[in-house]
Order: structure tokens, then sequence, then C-alpha cells
């Protein structure tokens, strides 16, 4: 519960921070803020952010909607580290990260995204989908190659409500965050859909 507590105000702060950068200054005014709290810019950047991650080593990881991993290390922006091929119509794009439990070992991280074309295996149409991805920590790129999917055609059938939060548990469960897709709101209650769920997932895919 404190792990999930931390993340939360480390969301809310991370998204002061990115509004602060991108120029809202009323948020950098000292009287603004309750006692005890206070804003620092930590990067600014000049794509929309839907996501990030703090990293084992302390790192934060950003995702740009239209499909760069971008990390952020002392406030220096670097990367982008991976470039996906995205469709980021409307609310599509690169949409939610997490990092193995093992990920200082294997490299491991997750991605929700929304295919399109150039995408791996992409069928002619935007689906959403988790991919397992791994960084070089040697080289400190990501290999495009290296992608396995995980869970794939989660629907995204009018470019509205994709979700894409994803998580890993303390049970070392992928919790998987979805849309209904925006066009079939009934596929929430249909246990034969993906969409409209939290879905929890063995680390592989299982």
């Amino acid at each position: 519960m404190l792990k999930t507590f931390l993340l939360i105000i480390g969301l809310i702060f991370g998204a002061i921070n990115v509004a602060v950068a991108h120029g809202d200054e009323s948020l950098a005014d000292p009287n603004a803020w309750p006692v005890g709290f206070f804003s620092d810019t930590i990067v600014k950047t000049k794509f929309l952010i839907t996501d990030l991650e703090f990293a084992p080593d302390g790192s934060i990881w950003l995702l740009a909607k239209g499909g760069q991993v971008y990390k952020v290390t002392n406030k220096q922006l670097s990367g982008p580290l991976l470039s996906l091929a995205v469709n980021d119509e409307k609310e599509r794009g690169l949409l939610g990260i997490a990092f193995d439990p093992l990920f200082t070992q294997n490299g491991y991280f997750y991605l929700y995204y929304t295919t399109g074309p150039g995408s791996l295996n992409y069928e002619g149409a935007p689906k959403n989908r988790v991919s397992r991805f791994v960084f070089e920590a040697t080289a400190g790129t990501v290999a495009p190659d290296s992608e396995t999917i995980i869970l794939d055609n989660i629907g995204s059938d009018s470019g509205m409500h994709n979700g894409g939060g994803i998580k890993i548990g303390p049970d070392k469960k992928l919790y998987v965050p979805t849309g209904e897709g925006g066009k079939f709101p009934a596929n929430a209650q249909s246990l034969s859909s993906l969409s409209g769920k939290i879905l929890r997932l063995n680390l592989d895919g299982s």
C-alpha cells in the first residue's frame, strides 16, 4: 500500500512538473503551494508525455505519445532509447510502461501501445497490445527486435478509451487496465472481450 501511495504521489508531481515545464508559471509560484511543498522542474520536453516510471537505478523513463521512450538521469534527457511504430490518433499511442522485478538482471520492461503500420505483426487495424522489450545496460539502448508480444488484440475501435496504465504488483503479476474502445461499451461487461477490464497475467503472458 505504501509503495502504491508513493507511486501515486510520484505520478502527481511528475504531471505537475511537466505542466511547469510546458509553461504554466502559476504552478511555479511558491505562494500557490501548501506549506512544505515545492515545485522542481525535472526536464523540459517538446513531446506529449503519456506515462513515466522510475527505474531501479533512480532514472525516470518517459513515454512520448508518438512511440518514443526517453530516459532522464540527473535532470538530463537522453534518447530516444526506443522508437516504436504506433498509431497515435486521438487517444491512441504509446501509453504505459512497467519494469520487470528482475530488471537489473534481465533488462526486461513492458510497454502498452496501439499498433500501427510498421508494428510487429500488424494486421491492418489498430489494436492495443502489451509487449516485452530488453534494455541493454552496457550499450544503454533497447533493441527493437527484442520485442516479445505478451498480450495482443485489445480493442481500439474508435481511438478513444484505450487504457494502458500497466503495473506489476507485489505478487509479480502484470496488471493491464484496458479501455472499452470507445465504440462498443457493452464489451466492458462481456467476458469474451479483453476490453474494459483489469487483466492479471503472468509476466510471460500466460
